[in-house]
């Protein structure tokens, strides 16, 4: 049996033990645990979207992003761009990165987390990203959508830095 598998294995008796659930993205081989009560939303076909029971609005989303062989850190100012220009051509509002920090997870992945607002360097933050690197230099994009709910993004960042698995195959 191949790491990844047993490891996906043993991760799925953890609910028994500590009552959380764990969601496997298998196209991008991404592993993470979250809180009972989490679900999978199957309808939402861009990325792979976990919300909790009754909450549609607060979510994380696991995509594959267009970026290769670039630092996550490079991942985080390009993607804002790419954010920035859709949004110019439908007369919204700028998005603005508020910080940008290195992360590690638990088992050992490098990322960026970007918090990201609307409104201004000094505005309300409405959005956390994650950019990972895999082997294969793709980078994939966790993102928080708390919407100020500053408890849900720290309970979410958490769980992503604690749990988030990457097999390396990836």
């Amino acid at each position: 049996m191949k790491p990844f598998a047993i490891l996906i294995l043993l991760l799925g008796f953890m609910p028994l033990l500590r009552a959380d659930q764990a969601f496997v993205v298998e196209d991008l081989g991404v592993l993470v645990t979250m809180p009972n009560g989490w679900t999978h939303d199957e309808s939402d076909k861009f990325g792979f979207v976990l919300h909790p029971l009754n909450d549609n609005k607060r979510k994380i989303r696991i995509h594959l992003t267009s970026h290769k062989n670039i630092s996550p850190s490079q991942a985080v100012i390009h993607a804002s761009e790419i954010v920035n220009k859709r949004k110019s051509e439908i007369n919204r509002g700028a998005e603005v990165i508020l910080s940008s920090t290195p992360v590690v997870t638990k088992s050992g992945i490098n990322g960026q987390r970007a918090v990201v607002g609307q409104q201004g360097p000094e505005g309300p933050s409405y959005l956390d990203r994650y950019y990972f690197e895999m082997s294969d230099g793709r980078i994939f994009c966790v993102c928080v959508y708390h919407y100020g709910d500053m408890r849900f993004s720290k309970m979410a960042g958490a769980n992503i830095m604690e749990t988030l698995f990457l097999n390396k195959k990836g």
